[in-house]
């Protein structure tokens, strides 16, 4: 969708934005590379980090000594085994989970700052791609250790060492990492509780790809996807937090209004009221609830332009229907 994205907004005039649901900020990257001022906001604290390190961050990049402290040996009874004891058999091997209880006691006793944060974003990167689908919503080692002729996946990169991974990671962020004119920011918070006035002029964009609903069958819930890296980022905490009903260890559930089909209409409706004032560039999928007409008919009630600026056809991983992502561009 980038691309996309930047057709349209690169012949937009303005200077603030706001990516309210920013993920894992490529959009949000998108636009500090056009030297636009960003506040990057994600209420998932692992995509918090992944903004401080290459939204937020413009000059640190990870040095040979930082790698070298995170890699670090260290003997097994010197750090916490959570990982090794709590998930044996569902995502990784028991060597790869003693690996990841080390590095990640090596991260934490880092400073916090930007060499920390960028740690963490190789660290997530070198998790997901070892991960069939990329994701954590089901225990199924099994799919990288069965002797089984395969369709899918890449079973070389599967069981290619973490440290082979986090250090190609290393070389990719240190690559991203870019000094703009303008300061980028970043807030871990409920979109409706984003200061208005977070920037002195205020937002003269605001870029939104919020949770998709589908019409039919479950909500896929990003959270439960990435509750293993979410759990790395509370490492403390992590056990208490754990479902112990779920076969997959993820973490408890938690109520968010953005996942509630009887309420993601008004709530639709009370934050595009809430930035009224500002371009709004929608991203929205077909299947998807509210309709595109809804969705239209209440940009329409706010702003004078209101257009469907790109549809693009897409499949994602855990999906079996084809959906349009749909660019919806208000403004007046």
């Amino acid at each position: 969708m980038i691309p996309a994205i930047y057709d349209v907004v690169k012949k937009l005039e303005f200077e603030t934005v706001l990516d309210a649901f920013a993920g894992t900020g490529v959009v949000s990257y998108l636009f500090k590379r056009m030297d636009k001022q960003v506040l990057f906001n994600d209420h998932l604290h692992f995509n918090y980090i992944i903004g401080r390190a290459i939204i937020e961050n413009s000059e640190t990049r990870l040095t040979k000594a930082d790698v070298d402290q995170i890699l670090k040996p260290k003997p097994y009874e010197e750090h916490s085994h959570l990982i090794e004891e709590q998930f044996a058999d569902i995502y990784y091997t028991n060597e790869e989970n003693v690996w990841l209880d080390r590095v990640i006691s090596n991260l934490y006793e880092m400073e916090p700052g930007y060499n920390q944060d960028l740690g963490f974003w190789c660290l997530f990167q070198s998790c997901i791609t070892k991960r069939p689908f990329s994701l954590f919503h089901r225990r199924n080692l099994n799919l990288r250790t069965r002797n089984v002729k395969r369709s899918f996946g890449n079973k070389v990169t599967w069981d290619t060492p973490f440290d082979i991974h986090f250090k190609r990671f290393v070389e990719e962020v240190n690559g991203y990492i870019i000094k703009t004119k303008k300061s980028c920011h970043v807030l871990r918070s409920d979109v409706m509780q984003v200061p208005l006035n977070y920037f002195e002029q205020g937002f003269d964009l605001v870029y939104i790809d919020p949770p998709y609903i589908p019409k039919r069958g479950e909500n896929i819930i990003y959270r439960d996807l990435y509750h293993f890296l979410e759990g790395i980022t509370q490492y403390d905490e992590w056990e208490s937090q754990i479902d112990s009903k779920s076969k997959h260890k993820r973490i408890k559930p938690l109520y968010n209004v953005w996942n509630d089909k009887k309420s993601i209409t008004n709530v639709f409706t009370d934050m595009l009221d809430r930035y009224k004032n500002s371009t709004i560039l929608l991203s929205h999928r077909s299947e998807g609830i509210p309709s595109t007409n809804d969705l239209l008919d209440m940009l329409n009630k706010k702003w004078t332009s209101v257009s469907i600026v790109n549809s693009i056809g897409h499949k994602y991983a855990l999906s079996t229907r084809d959906s349009n992502e749909i660019l919806i561009l208000a403004h007046n």
